[in-house]
């Protein structure tokens, strides 16, 4: 079982291979400080102290029943959902995988709204930018440290069942009684 949420506050630490740019070093995208990790691969994150992983691998197989735009939509907001229950909980990081983009530069995809939510203004109160690092197929979400956040009790949200086992997604559970997958943010 995990150890209480006092207890993970308290220990927290951050990891060695998370830094924010050093003085007078550029990133691709100096404006919103993120740094950009060109050779890592992206699972390590899942290490991650109270991180939460959200997968945006929403592909419909067959025609596209939800309009383009609207899907679209539908990735900033839940993107922006997640970062506000992360805050509201007291988790550290969110990391978002939303694959790598095959589409032409200046294309809308899962991963360009990831990008522009983390760099609009209204995620502000709930990252911190220059601890935000991205990939070719993924960002990692520095979140703010909530001093009044709580994490909840791990309980499934179907059935009940206080017993789980970590799955090797970060944040996701699953429940030993029915086999339920669920994750923190599901919780609240």
């Amino acid at each position: 079982m995990m150890s209480s949420a006092k207890a993970g506050k308290e220990n927290f630490q951050e990891p060695s291979f998370l830094s924010a740019p050093q003085a007078g070093e550029r990133t691709p995208h100096q404006r919103c400080a993120m740094k950009y990790i060109q050779k890592k691969n992206w699972t390590e994150y899942r290490s991650l102290p109270l991180c939460v992983e959200v997968d945006f691998h929403r592909s419909e197989p067959g025609p596209r029943e939800t309009p383009f735009d609207e899907a679209m939509q539908e990735v900033w907001d839940d993107a922006f959902e997640a970062i506000q229950k992360a805050y509201r909980i007291g988790l550290r990081w969110i990391l978002f995988t939303p694959g790598c983009s095959t589409s032409r530069p200046g294309a809308t995809t899962a991963r360009s709204q990831v990008r522009k939510l983390v760099r609009d203004k209204s995620a502000t109160p709930y990252i911190l930018r220059a601890k935000c690092e991205y990939g070719r197929s993924f960002y990692v979400v520095a979140i703010r440290e909530n001093p009044g956040g709580a994490l909840p009790v791990v309980r499934c949200p179907i059935c009940g069942c206080k017993s789980y086992k970590k799955k090797s997604q970060a944040g996701h559970f699953e429940c030993t009684d029915w086999q339920h997958e669920f994750n923190w943010l599901e919780l609240t």
